[in-house]
């Protein structure tokens, strides 16, 4: 059959970056709502529905093993990892850093503790 992309465990590029693609369907299932709205003026939400007034992809998200060791690589290939560099829990409770969208063809990409 034909190949839709990397098989598991393979190497798939991202922006200037390379990023391990352990699960092709974990990449596209959408478990959740995927549609955001802002909580309040000002939100990076709010901000980024004012830049794109017809909506779009605000951010790609990745569920990593090691949140530690995949920051770690991404560093050391030229990602920029967004506040102090160090996880915060995030919306599901999990810890989460963001990297810099200029290092990824302009997508905000968040990185998700397994």
């Amino acid at each position: 059959p034909p190949s839709d992309g990397p098989a598991q465990g393979q190497q798939d590029g991202v922006g200037p970056h390379r990023l391990r693609a352990l699960d092709r369907s974990a990449v596209f299932a959408l478990e959740e709502d995927p549609f955001l709205e802002p909580l309040g003026e000002g939100s990076p939400i709010d901000k980024f529905l004012e830049k794109n007034p017809n909506g779009g992809i605000h951010h790609v998200c990745y569920e990593v093993d090691d949140i530690i060791a995949a920051r770690d690589q991404l560093k050391a290939a030229g990602a920029r990892v967004l506040g102090d560099g160090e996880p915060k829990i995030g919306a599901h409770g999990k810890p989460v850093l963001f990297l810099h969208p200029k290092d990824f063809l302009g997508t905000l990409t968040e990185l998700e503790q397994a």
